[in-house]
């Protein structure tokens, strides 16, 4: 009769996920084991956990009703998937599908680290794979009526179907359903991640589905150069840029069809930024 091995007992949760894990258990029913946290910003935190039998993430944050009761309602191949949402004493609890390779942001600085160390990069086919899996999902948005507000890096998540890069669409804590709006735009004192907010939502505070499409500019310009728009600018000197036109530049061997559909994305004016069904077919046009 064999024997079987023995395996380690895994070390103790610190005492703060050890909480963490009861108060989940208690609100989301059934066993929930948390395994680490992924991310903690401003306004709470992000846990990896098996819930169900499945490894999602537990977002911790505080209570938005209007991100609860959205996230919800989306379902698309490039939206992060949301499968309960509940509050408890003034925070919001997520649970979502867990995307293994993190942000976009994330992925991008390994990437760099990669190719310091003389190891393949990614490559500018799967970049364009990205950035139509990131515009199709706004595509979608954009039929459902939702203006993002804070299309970023850190806000696209990735995973990998059928072993290719898949990008999904995250955090909707200050996304805004239009279709009761009655009009194309509002204002609004709420904005994005500075180095992606419009220049009219800047100066104007003007809210319309054109700023998704200008932070889809600045993200492109990322993706494809590995590095943050801006640089290490700071606040005012980025403002500066937005109030007089100037814009992140490419590196001169940037695909002429990647540098002219950021530059359209970005313009100042919102009425002349392409819409996503033009995005999505300039991107499938691409060929490296």
């Amino acid at each position: 009769m064999g024997s079987c091995a023995s395996h380690p007992e895994p070390p103790p949760l610190p005492e703060q996920f050890a909480a963490t894990e009861r108060c989940a258990a208690l609100l989301l029913g059934g066993a929930v084991t948390i395994e680490a946290k992924l991310g903690e910003g401003a306004t709470g935190c992000v846990y990896l956990a098996r819930w169900q039998e499945a490894r999602v993430a537990i977002k911790v944050t505080r209570e938005s009703r209007s991100e609860a009761s959205l996230s919800l309602t989306l379902r698309h191949p490039h939206v992060v998937s949301t499968f309960l949402a509940k509050t408890y004493q003034g925070q919001l609890w997520i649970v979502q599908e867990h995307c293994h390779l993190g942000s976009l942001r994330d992925f991008l600085r390994r990437d760099k680290g990669r190719a310091a160390r003389g190891r393949a990069r990614m490559t500018n086919q799967q970049r364009v794979r990205i950035a139509t899996g990131v515009a199709s999902g706004m595509l979608y948005l954009a039929g459902q009526g939702v203006v993002h507000g804070d299309l970023n890096c850190n806000n696209v998540l990735l995973t990998r179907v059928d072993d290719e890069l898949c990008a999904k669409v995250a955090d909707f804590g200050i996304a805004r359903n239009t279709t009761a709006w009655g009009c194309s735009h509002r204002f609004t004192e709420t904005q994005g991640t500075l180095s992606h907010v419009a220049p009219e939502l800047m100066r104007e505070g003007k809210l319309s589905a054109a700023v998704d499409v200008y932070a889809f500019g600045i993200l492109l310009h990322e993706l494809f150069t590995g590095t943050a728009a801006y640089g290490d600018l700071l606040a005012g000197q980025i403002i500066v840029n937005l109030a007089t036109g100037n814009r992140p530049t490419f590196p001169a061997d940037t695909h002429v069809d990647v540098t002219s559909l950021a530059r359209r994305c970005w313009q100042d004016a919102p009425h002349a930024r392409p819409g996503w069904t033009e995005i999505l077919a300039c991107l499938t046009q691409i060929q490296f």
